[in-house]
């Protein structure tokens, strides 16, 4: 039963004491029964007196706590000691005592796991083994009753001993049953969250390859600016689809780390809240930012992924909400704690009780006609929730059918020196605005390193509009020659290259080209996971920049140099 996930801690912990508090009383009963037949006080007495008493303790323990474990073991190996004691007074391994060994490895089966079961089974043969030995130097004491007390008292024990192993028995079938629910039921979500998820890509999808293909069969071969627009807005779809899965690989992964640094958290709410304007424009919704005046602006947090948190709060508000108000709250903490209390309210169509329960569960929405009225991909709640959890607080939502929703959470936050507004910050958000100057105004001499043209293509597209120079390198090779003849003031490295990668060229820049040692190196990839990053940097890179690139990013990346040449700086 411990095995089936779709049971609570708390319930199987009573489960547990219940069992212990029975098989206590079934034990009481016993010794009531033998001291009718045989009255007086004996050790067998005293010692089963004494098992009750454990028990009816593990019962009490087990109903009060959820460390069910270690109450499991201490239960069935008493059990064990019990029946071999008694079985020593009571005919040994022929008496009516000794069957109750059975009832341990079902016990650890049904509590514990496999493997309890295999060592509790052989503790029970070690322990019928023993009383073969004892009873073979004649060391076992005859059963005390007469025949009829021993007929009756065999028929309590070994009915009970039956219906414990019943009960465990169907304790195992039951919970069989629950994860082959469990099971199909999950099978069923992924199912439609693969058939939502081709949806959320292919949309975006067709509306880029759509445009390109009007574009490439128009007389001048270009798109309008209102055709440029609809692409771009596609493409930014398409990017947050495929961020909010590696999000989820991420954390499957372990591999968020939450850096609290100093950051403007009132310019970081206005800069959500402005980003949704143009969403809003037209619609009956006003977006209102409610900022406590006693609070500081600034806070040591991680501006990142608070703002993920924010923006998919407030862009799950203003999509479900057609007219009204979204309001996103930051107040002190009620009781004069020293954390914020983040809320994000609104009037929209609100969740029943049902889909409040769900729409936390990866791979769920709130109803099967979310996707088809709304679109997303189902995963915004459950990553919001977990980076909520790394950054010490708990995600939670309020919410009636047709009322709005409010959702709220609490962090941990210290009071921060002023620091600049958050401005080249908001490049990985969709709808960020672009132009961020770069080195205002300097001209870089930048080599761009990839094998595909297409990559390249886009690089120098991108640091041309900049106003930066670039020389292209095809591979690793080819990207050494160049280092070798000419200095630059950046390098954009790709990872993954046939023949020699990314970070293997960028060794042999550090170790056997002076003129290009210290200059600062970007990892361009895919591939820019926390492990990605670590082993970026232990290579001697400066940064990391995702694929696809974006221009607000890139410019931010090359307008920040590194405080020394040469160094690793954090990606």
């Amino acid at each position: 039963m411990i095995n089936d996930e779709t049971i609570q801690a708390g319930r199987k912990s009573r489960v547990l004491a219940m069992t212990s508090i029975a098989f206590g009383t079934v034990l009481l009963c016993y010794l009531a029964a033998v001291s009718l037949a045989l009255p007086g006080w004996s050790p067998a007495k005293i010692a089963g007196l004494v098992a009750v008493s454990l028990f009816y303790g593990y019962g009490f323990i087990a109903w009060r706590t959820t460390q069910y474990r270690w109450i499991a073991h201490a239960l069935i190996l008493t059990a064990q000691i019990m029946a071999f004691a008694a079985s020593l007074t009571n005919g040994g391994l022929t008496g009516y005592v000794a069957p109750m060994q059975i009832i341990a490895p079902l016990a650890a089966g049904f509590f514990l796991t496999s493997r309890s079961a295999i060592i509790y089974g052989a503790v029970s043969v070690g322990f019928f083994g023993l009383l073969l030995v004892f009873d073979i130097n004649g060391w076992v004491s005859p059963t005390p009753y007469s025949a009829e007390a021993e007929r009756v008292a065999a028929l309590f024990l070994l009915s009970t001993t039956t219906v414990l192993g019943l009960v465990c028995v169907i304790g195992f079938v039951r919970a069989l049953e629950r994860m082959l629910v469990a099971a199909r039921q999950a099978d069923a979500a992924k199912s439609a969250f693969l058939a939502n998820m081709s949806h959320e890509i292919r949309t975006p999808m067709n509306g880029v390859l759509g445009l390109l293909d009007l574009a490439r069969n128009g007389p001048d071969g270009r798109l309008d600016a209102e055709g440029v627009v609809t692409a771009h807005a596609s493409a930014t779809a398409l990017v947050t689809v495929l961020n909010d899965i590696l999000d989820v690989s991420k954390l499957d992964q372990g591999a968020i780390v939450i850096r609290e640094e100093p950051c403007d958290l009132r310019g970081l709410c206005e800069e959500v809240i402005s980003l949704f304007g143009v969403q809003v424009s037209g619609r009956d919704i006003a977006l209102v930012l409610d900022y406590d005046d006693s609070l500081q602006n600034c806070y040591a947090l991680d501006a990142v992924r608070l703002r993920q948190v924010m923006w998919n709060l407030v862009g799950n508000a203003v999509k479900f909400t057609e007219r009204g108000e979204v309001r996103l709250a930051v107040r002190p903490e009620p009781g004069g704690g020293g954390g914020l209390q983040f809320e994000v309210s609104d009037t929209g169509i609100g969740l029943s009780a049902e889909a409040r329960e769900r729409i936390f569960d990866r791979f769920a929405q709130a109803d099967d006609t979310t996707t088809r009225d709304f679109g997303g991909t189902g995963l915004g709640l459950t990553i919001c929730r977990e980076l909520t959890r790394l950054m010490g607080g708990e995600l939670a939502v309020e919410s009636e059918a047709g009322a709005g929703s409010r959702f709220h959470f609490r962090l941990e936050a210290v009071p921060a020196g002023p620091v600049g507004r958050l401005e080249g910050r908001n490049a990985d958000v969709p709808g960020a605005v672009s132009g961020v100057a770069s080195n205002a105004g300097r001209t870089l001499r930048v080599l761009v390193v990839d094998d595909q043209a297409i990559n390249r293509t886009v690089a120098t597209a991108l640091l041309q509009h900049l106003g930066h120079e670039c020389v292209l390198a095809e591979g690793g090779e080819a990207a050494l020659a160049c280092a070798a003849e000419q200095r630059f003031d950046a390098i954009l490295m790709d990872i993954q290259m046939p023949g020699m990668d990314g970070m293997a060229v960028t060794r042999r820049i550090r170790h056997d080209i002076p003129l290009n040692a210290a200059t600062p190196i970007y990892a361009l990839t895919a591939s820019a996971l926390a492990e990605d990053r670590a082993r970026y940097r232990a290579a001697g890179m400066d940064g990391c920049l995702g694929k696809p690139l974006q221009i607000n990013t890139l410019a931010a990346q090359l307008a920040d140099p590194c405080p020394d040449a040469g160094t690793v700086a954090q990606a």
